[in-house]
């Protein structure tokens, strides 16, 4: 790999910088964030701002990126149920840190970005992340070990529990953070895998 110049290095620790600042600001002002707030507070020119992001918004773009690349990065236990727990609190985890305000912007900006969240008609995988990658490739493995009975591919599997992921993810927002994610999207993972392990390849 080709090592960073120093100027490359400088604007990728200013990018990370707005990236917490953004954060910051949105818990501290409910969601209320211009880009001159971001400047004022990175201590940066608004120009300096817009040679790095076309908007704040893609600064919520460049999170997702930096999100998905984490996860990509991070070693999971090889057992396919110990894994898709892990995935799904590590995302959890790193959802909440950046706060309510930050996550109802992030779904505004995913459901302009990706058209298959509000397809009429299902048809397909509608969840493509890193995210769902790791699980699909954890119910395959579950599959293939007998560990699992699947009557649909593993991805309808892997869509379900993230709609079930954002269900509780939503109901922390709503309730202000005060809702118990974490215990709740372990007990209804345990379940969804539960099912799996018992299931005998019937249509349903």
């Amino acid at each position: 790999m080709k090592e960073l110049t120093s100027r490359q290095k400088k604007s990728l620790e200013m990018k990370r910088r707005i990236h917490d600042i953004f954060c910051q600001l949105m818990i501290e002002n409910e969601g209320d964030v211009t880009v001159k707030d971001i400047c004022t507070a990175a201590g940066i020119s608004v120009g300096s701002f817009y040679n790095l992001f076309d908007s704040k918004e893609a600064v919520t773009a460049q999170l997702y990126e930096s999100q998905s690349k984490v996860l990509a990065q991070r070693v999971y236990p090889e057992d396919p149920d110990e894994r898709i727990l892990a995935v799904l609190e590590d995302v959890l985890e790193i959802s909440i840190e950046k706060g309510t305000q930050y996550l109802k912007m992030a779904a505004v900006y995913e459901a302009e970005h990706t058209s298959s969240i509000v397809r009429s008609s299902y048809d397909g995988q509608i969840f493509t992340s890193t995210t769902a990658e790791i699980i699909i490739e954890a119910l395959e493995q579950g599959q293939s070990t007998g560990q699992y009975h699947f009557s649909k591919p593993a991805w309808y599997y892997s869509d379900m529990m993230i709609f079930m992921f954002r269900s509780i993810l939503l109901f922390w927002q709503i309730n202000n953070g005060n809702f118990d994610a974490k215990s709740h999207l372990r007990s209804y993972t345990e379940t969804i895998l539960s099912i799996l392990r018992g299931e005998k390849g019937a249509d349903r």
